[in-house]
């Protein structure tokens, strides 16, 4: 004869939507938790044996997207769907417009947000390995995911500009080849910026992070004929004799850095120089 099956737990009893509605005053890091504890937690938490979702857990999800991910609740499915890979370890920069991906199911879109978040704020964590739960994060220092995809179609314009020679000439190919690849950046992590509102910053700087010094990449030779000095990001200007240029920086998290009393951080360095 078959083993009979284990009793059920009182939870496991209520009806789904009554124990969906109390999940949702938990932790999401509590529930893949929870959902260890037997099949049915399983399904609670995932949907059904195929783990692709329904109705119940999706709602669950989009309420860990909306909570913890800044995602607006009147956001549409298919912007929910949406997340963004990370690089592999070996891999250039941290996160690319490339790497943009329809989730099959809200778990799976939610599970890559907290990846970045993971990457971003790695002394955050409780314990190693196992749990995965974080340490309160100040809410303006949280990522936000539409924050990231904004970025990422930002950056995007500015590929397709930069690819197109038509519209950008030797222009684009000069800025491109200058970006520095994106990276976690945590300004809170060494001290720098103890009170700011990052959660912007932190999407830009994850696919490019800043743009090498023109002239630096051709001091060891003479610089060629078409050597343009406005190759920085944000443009420049030639006025008389003098000539600016006006780049997108490596971030300066000296917290030194003051406007009106308030730490700010460095985004852009222009360099001016008379022409004699």
């Amino acid at each position: 004869m078959a083993a009979p099956a284990p009793p059920r737990s009182p939870f496991e009893a209520l009806p789904r939507h009554t124990a969906t509605s109390i999940l949702s005053y938990v932790a999401s890091d509590d529930w893949l938790d929870f959902r260890l504890a037997s099949r049915s937690s399983f399904e609670i938490v995932h949907g059904g044996a195929a783990a692709g979702g329904d109705e119940g857990s999706e709602s669950l999800w989009r309420l860990a997207l909306v909570r913890d991910y800044g995602f607006g609740g009147a956001d549409d499915d298919e912007f929910l769907h949406r997340a963004i890979r990370t690089r592999a370890r070996g891999g250039v920069g941290f996160l690319s417009t490339d790497d943009i991906f329809t989730a099959p199911n809200l778990f799976i879109s939610w599970k890559h947000w907290r990846r970045i978040d993971v990457c971003i704020h790695p002394r955050s964590i409780i314990g190693y390995g196992r749990p995965r739960q974080l340490k309160s994060i100040p809410r303006s220092e949280t990522i936000v995911g539409p924050h990231f995809l904004r970025a990422a179609s930002m950056w995007r314009k500015i590929e397709q500009w930069c690819d197109d020679e038509e519209r950008s000439g030797t222009l684009g190919r000069e800025i491109k080849s200058s970006l520095l690849p994106g990276k976690p950046l945590e300004p809170n992590s060494d001290g720098g910026i103890r009170i700011a509102k990052t959660s912007a910053f932190k999407a830009v700087n994850a696919f490019y992070s800043g743009q090498r010094d023109p002239r630096a990449m051709h001091a060891t030779a003479a610089q060629p004929r078409d050597f343009n000095p406005f190759s920085g990001l944000f443009g420049g200007f030639q006025a008389y004799n003098v000539i600016s240029s006006m780049r997108w920086t490596e971030p300066d998290l000296d917290s030194n850095h003051r406007c009106g009393g308030e730490p700010i951080i460095i985004i852009a360095q222009g360099e001016m120089k008379a022409i004699v």
